[in-house]
């Protein structure tokens, strides 16, 4: 959870102390708030979903609630605390929720891209620190930049640590038509919450199928039919279609080629 994850952070920097910014944290992003928003909104979905509310009663909570999450999430509140694609999904989620229950059609921003070296930058991208030693040290004689590079440590959550990636590119593939920044960003949702579950190693195996290009992403473990759903949506925005597999495993996105 956000606040147990900023709670931490304040601990560590009061610990080290560094008492001030482990107050700015707290006070700056009121953390005890953000997931008592979540899930006194997650509550009312949950009612709503089993008929026990009105739609307008959900739209009212959403207009209610939601401006108080983005303002948490607003500037460079969460820099070098969260990861850029976490709050990328979330504020993503608040807004294409707000546009489905108000009835707006998303459109999708698609633009040809090479998936092979898309893939491969995003696994470099999420392997690696985000920072480093030099900058560390240099930053001895300029507080605030100390500051910054020790909240950055502090904060720091490695996931895929002791996850192997293996991208199959196999043959030359066309390029497809993807909006490649949200993409990037749901594909990392996917990898995380393998990680999560407790994969060692993921397989992102890309093919041709029939006319499409299919990317095939694959764990030790099932992905749950909430998860698929979820996911369903989320990718048709980025400019894929998703299926299950034939063995029931992982998870089958389809592009579409760019026309030669």
């Amino acid at each position: 959870m956000l606040a147990g994850r900023l709670y931490t952070l304040a601990y560590r920097l009061d610990d080290l102390g560094e008492a001030e910014e482990a107050r700015r944290y707290l006070e700056l992003l009121e953390s005890d708030q953000i997931d008592g928003f979540l899930a006194d909104f997650s509550r009312f979905a949950d009612e709503f979903n089993a008929g026990e509310k009105f739609e307008v009663q959900l739209v009212l909570k959403a207009v209610q609630v939601i401006p108080r999450i983005e303002a948490h999430f607003a500037g460079d509140r969460l820099d070098h605390v969260v990861d850029a694609s976490l709050l990328r999904r979330a504020g993503r989620l608040l807004t294409d929720f707000m546009n489905t229950i108000m009835g707006y059609r998303d459109i999708a921003h698609l633009s040809a891209a090479d998936l092979p070296t898309v893939l491969h930058g995003l696994v470099a991208g999420l392997l690696a620190c985000p920072f480093s030693d030099e900058a560390f040290i240099d930053s001895a004689d300029d507080p605030a930049a100390y500051r910054v590079e020790l909240v950055s440590r502090l904060a720091y959550l490695p996931l895929f640590e002791g996850v192997d990636f293996v991208v199959d590119a196999g043959a030359p593939l066309p390029p497809v038509l993807i909006d490649r920044e949200r993409f990037c960003d749901e594909v990392t949702g996917v990898l995380e919450d393998m990680a999560a579950a407790g994969a060692r190693e993921i397989r992102l195996g890309l093919r041709r199928e029939g006319d499409a290009v299919g990317l095939l992403i694959r764990s030790s473990g099932p992905l749950s039919p909430r998860r698929l759903r979820f996911y369903r949506r989320k990718f048709g925005l980025s400019g894929a279609s998703l299926a299950i597999p034939g063995d029931g495993a992982g998870l089958l996105l389809l592009f579409e080629p760019v026309s030669s």
